[in-house]
This record gives structure tokens, sequence and C-alpha cells, in this order.
């Protein structure tokens, strides 16, 4: 039996729901175990651990040492608590829902009087260059990209999964001029994340295309119905039908993983 654990920030909780919801479906091959937040699927083990926010993201979150990777802070403890476990264990295959939050960008405040510059003329906002942007955008992804590097040398078998598109509906976005602004930011932020992680041969798993509408933000039937830790809606997350979907694309890109070991 393989095991197979997916470990990331607040979008995992969609993955989970998602593992809840083919588990009733008797053809699935997905069955629930004693084990909390963990299933059969086949012959192998599927386990979701919630790290934490994203924003968690935004420092260093690991560290490495022996040839050994753990998580630090907040992380730490939830991976511990969850795992029973202090560091990534080589013997596992992994994936990790912490890249190309866009989401994390395009809602700044700076975007109201900002734009891309291909965009500014039409928003009325001071423009920025591409070149000043891709640095932002550098300086956001530098802990999970240290994170990447030190999975990388520590030889763990893991893939990167991208969160949902972005939601036309997200409380950031008041209008086009909006919308049109997270669009580019989160498909720059996308593109950088997939240049990076392929450069260093590491599998990267988006979202189905089913999932994306004809305007390019998440498909509305697979927007999560509820409120943010806040009290206020959540304009973010996927629903139970996003994961059931997606965490198909993410299993079999980590059975992808271990073909490509053995072969």
């Amino acid at each position: 039996m393989t095991k197979f654990i997916i470990a990331g920030n607040s979008h995992v909780a969609a993955l989970r729901q998602g593992l809840e919801r083919l588990a009733e479906t008797a053809t699935s091959g997905i069955e629930t175990t004693s084990e909390p937040n963990t299933w059969t699927w086949g012959e192998d083990s599927v386990q979701v651990v919630a790290l934490g926010s994203g924003r968690f993201e935004l420092q260093e979150f690991s560290t490495s040492k022996g040839g050994k990777v753990s998580f630090i802070g907040r992380y730490a403890h939830a991976f511990r608590q969850q795992t029973g476990a202090t560091h990534l264990d080589p013997a596992v295959v992994w994936a990790f829902v912490n890249v190309a939050n866009g989401e994390r960008v395009f809602r700044q405040p700076m975007w109201k009087v900002f734009a891309p510059s291909a965009l500014a003329p039409t928003a009325g906002r001071t423009p920025l260059t591409e070149a000043v942007i891709r640095r932002m955008l550098e300086n956001d992804h530098a802990p999970a990209r240290a994170f990447y590097e030190r999975i990388k040398e520590a030889g763990i078998s893991a893939v990167a999964v991208e969160p949902p598109r972005p939601q036309s509906a997200h409380h950031a976005l008041a209008d086009d001029h909006d919308r049109s602004v997270a669009l580019y930011l989160d498909a720059l932020t996308r593109e950088m994340w997939q240049d990076w992680l392929n450069a260093r041969s590491i599998r990267y798993v988006e979202p189905p295309a089913s999932s994306i509408g004809t305007d390019g933000f998440l498909k509305p039937e697979l927007r999560r119905i509820g409120l943010n830790p806040q009290g206020k809606p959540d304009t973010n997350h996927g629903n139970a039908k996003f994961g059931s979907n997606y965490i198909q694309r993410i299993v079999g890109a980590m059975r992808a993983e271990i073909d490509m070991t053995r072969a």
C-alpha cells in the first residue's frame, strides 16, 4: 500500500469534502477508515492534512536539518497534531497545496490605485510594469520556493497543487476593472509558479479546465457557500463538487510520480 498525504492551506478543505463525497459512491473505490481524514483508494491510503491559513506562507514555514524537512511555526503544530510526525517521511508521496495563491495578491487595497501597464489606461489607475509586478510576486513566493528546494534536495516525492481559479464575486472585486486586474495577477502568478517548478522537474497540478467559466473565473456552482473565519461570505474557496473532481486529478499526478520513480 502506498501512502499519499495531501497537505496545505485552507484550500485542502474542499479536497477533504471531495473525498467524503466520492466515498459515498459505491463505484469510486474510495472508503472511509477509522483514521481521521484518511481514506483507502484501491490499494492506496490517502490522508488530508490542513496546515492552516495561507497567510503563514508569507514567512519561512519550513526548515531542513540532517536531510530531514520539517515545518516550523503554526504549520509544525498542525502537522504534528494530525500526523504524529515531526518531519516529512520520504516513504510517503506528498501533494502540497501552497502555490499560485493569486488571491492573496489581488485582494490587496493597492490595486485600487495601481494596475498592470496594459490595463492601467482603461482602469484609470497608475501603471506598474510587468517587471515590477514579477518582483512583487517573487517576494510573495519566496518562502514556498525555499520549501520546494528543501524537499527536492531531500529526495522527497511531491507534487505542487494550485488552488481554484478566483471567484468573480470576490469581496475585493467591485467592478470589471478590478476583475480584469485580478485575472491578470492570478494568471501571472500561476505562470511564474509553473515555470519555476518545471525548471526543477517538480510536477505541477492545475484544476480541471471544466471548473473554469468562460469569464476565466471559477464556475459559480463550484463555489463554497458559507462564511469565512471573519464571519463574511467565503469568496475564495471551492466546494465539495469542485474537490471531488480535483482530488482525482491530484491523486492521478501522485500515482504518476510513483511510476516515474520506478521507471
